[in-house]
């Protein structure tokens, strides 16, 4: 690939990357954007019935997709008419739609039966119910998102994000502020806003995909997408198995609290999630044919951000949770660094995972997720009764550098990359000692205002510190690849 291609896919990955980021911000960012209202108009108890239906939803909603979605992105490059291209998304559509009705309603039957086993605390009829329901709605928008991502219209993306985002926290905060429904009131404006969605979403795929279903298509792409399923609800364990421990071992209040501090920790997954909207595309386009050195440098630097924002998140945990809640919340701020910590390994997961994904290797992938959410269940089961929601954020942070190690060596191993560890490994120290460094304000200063100031301090060091760190590469990439050739 010639200098001067390679610098118009760079730039056209920064442009995509920031257009997600965007659009990504907006679609993910309700659980953090609505917290001062769920601290105001919500008990911590309210706050742990809607992360159970959420986890439910969230756990039916793997089911539903099959990994459908991610098959749907890497087999798009598989054909090289347009007809191909919409009678392939038109085969998954189809399917979508049909499978996705026929477990919903079997579901529901179920449920009823068996709900009050599982879930003593919680009704069946409206919460496990609607928990049911709101997988079906949310299982093909996704499909909507892949379609943007793979015609490279992230305008589009950004649009159809938009109008969501406006339509689920307008119908939330309708409820929960207006009618003062508390729970309830969140989980009927998650359902209703779903659906509107979906029909949404049926209408933009009915224009853009031709209604063909090809039963070799599926299953090419099922074959692809099952073992993601072990794969994502092993994840699924890894991710939120510490609410369902912690539940048994304390009151739904403390759950509200570590799941409002996860929330926040989650930040950084809003930015890794959406350069992920554009890396995958970008990676399947072009893996075959750039030289891997781009990929490598363009992975430090990746890095080097995903660090910047985790620590900017740690140290100042204490200070979003007082803008964002209220003193009875205060206390999820404990929890912020280290699932942070986690959320930095599972955004640099994203890199070989996806090489993976490009060589259609996915059945590498539950081995490696089964082995990190068993440690996770056993470590939660160990230290969680006796430490708490602590522990439980300690063994989230563990278990995504597990999947992190884990994932690359699997994908070094089948398509190698020569990333410059030395750099890697310096990120990672300088990020752990600003981490201390700022934290340890609190012992050397008296006021606030010395604290934050202090914290600022170490924040800038650490951006000079990349600066200094990434210096040669800056100047190498201004002077070969972004300068256009006249």
């Amino acid at each position: 690939m010639e200098r001067r291609e390679i610098a118009s896919q760079l730039r056209g990955l920064t442009k995509d990357a920031s257009l997600y980021n965007a659009g990504g911000i907006l679609t993910k960012a309700i659980a953090f954007l609505l917290i001062p209202v769920y601290t105001r108009f919500l008990s911590p108890a309210d706050y742990g019935i809607i992360s159970l239906v959420s986890t439910i939803a969230y756990v039916l909603l793997i089911f539903y997709e099959m990994g459908l979605i991610t098959a749907a992105t890497r087999f798009y490059y598989d054909f090289k008419s347009e007809q191909e291209k919409k009678e392939y998304f038109g085969t998954v559509l189809l399917f979508l739609c049909g499978f996705t009705l026929i477990i919903t309603i079997v579901l529901e039957n179920i449920a009823r039966k068996i709900s009050p086993f599982l879930f003593s605390d919680v009704a069946f009829n409206p919460y496990i119910r609607i928990a049911i329901w709101i997988p079906f709605f949310q299982s093909l928008p996704p499909l909507v998102y892949a379609l943007y991502r793979v015609k490279e219209q992230p305008y589009r993306f950004v649009i159809f994000s938009i109008f969501a985002f406006i339509i689920e926290i307008g119908l939330i905060i309708y409820f929960v502020v207006f009618l003062k429904q508390e729970a309830l009131g969140k989980i009927n404006a998650t359902l209703i806003a779903s659906g509107l969605i979906y029909i949404i979403s049926l209408i933009i795929l009915f224009n853009h995909t031709i209604l063909k279903f090809s039963y070799s298509k599926i299953w090419n792409s099922l074959k692809f997408g099952l073992p993601l399923i072990p794969h994502t609800v092993a994840h699924w364990v890894l991710k939120l198995s510490d609410r369902i421990i912690l539940q048994k071992y304390a009151p739904l209040s403390d759950v509200g609290l570590y799941t409002l501090g996860y929330n926040l920790g989650m930040i950084l997954f809003l930015f890794t999630a959406s350069f992920n909207n554009a890396w995958a595309p970008f990676l399947y386009k072009n893996a075959n044919i750039m030289p891997k050195q781009v990929f490598a440098k363009i992975g430090i630097a990746y890095c080097f951000i995903v660090v910047f924002i985790g620590l900017l998140l740690s140290i100042f945990a204490k200070e979003i949770m007082i803008i964002v809640s209220t003193p009875k919340f205060y206390g999820a701020a404990t929890v912020i660094p280290l699932v942070v910590a986690g959320y930095v390994f599972q955004g640099l997961y994203l890199l070989p995972v996806n090489q993976l994904f490009f060589l259609k290797q996915t059945r590498y992938l539950p081995t490696a997720t089964m082995v990190s959410a068993l440690i996770n269940i056993i470590l939660n089961l160990l230290f969680i009764p006796k430490f708490g929601m602590s522990a439980a954020a300690f063994n989230t942070f563990l278990s995504y550098l597990i999947l992190f190690i884990l994932v690359f060596f699997y994908s070094q191993r089948h398509f190698p990359i020569s990333y410059d560890y030395r750099k890697f490994a310096i990120i990672l120290l300088i990020g752990i000692f600003s981490y201390f460094l700022a934290i340890n304000s609190i012992v050397l200063f008296k006021n606030n205002f010395s604290i934050v100031t202090c914290k600022i301090f170490v924040l800038s060091l650490f951006i000079i510190s990349g600066y200094f760190l990434f210096k040669k590469d800056i100047n190498l990439l201004k002077n070969n690849v972004f300068v256009k050739e006249k």
